[in-house]
């Protein structure tokens, strides 16, 4: 009994750490503030579905692609590792330019809610980086 006690509470604490469903729910609620109640249900099952469908492909054959690739594991964290670096340097001193900067036809885009559902709530939201593993192969 004490072992399926430990093991329950080991995988909550996984999926805590992992996901982060308090998180996921607060992004999710700010997001869809406008949209009717049918509207949040039908996003919120497409994003689970997106980012469940993303964790098998990647679970089962994510190495695999990486190796076709010729990318190992180390050199795609420090390739995602600058990325975020720099994101964060443009969020840091607010200068909006490259990848940041919005054409009016993207800020009308953006506000319609019907297209959050892959990103970003599947990914990077569900199915980010924090869901990877640590060791590869």
């Amino acid at each position: 009994m004490r072992s399926a006690l430990e093991f329950a509470a080991s995988a909550i604490v996984m999926f805590l750490v992992t996901i982060g469903p308090l998180e996921t729910a607060a992004i999710f609620g700010v997001l869809t503030t406008g949209a009717r109640r049918p509207a949040r249900r039908r996003l919120a099952i497409q994003a689970v579905a997106i980012a469940g469908a993303v964790l098998v492909v990647f679970a089962i054959g994510g190495t695999k692609f990486l190796g076709l690739l010729q990318v190992s594991m180390p050199a795609f964290e420090v390739a995602a590792g600058i990325l975020l670096l720099l994101q964060s340097i443009e969020l840091i001193f607010a200068h909006p330019s490259g990848l940041s900067a919005l054409t009016a036809g993207e800020e009308r885009e953006a506000e319609r809610s019907d297209e959050i559902a892959v990103f970003p709530l599947a990914i990077p939201l569900i199915a980010g980086r924090q869901a990877l593993p640590r060791q590869c192969c």
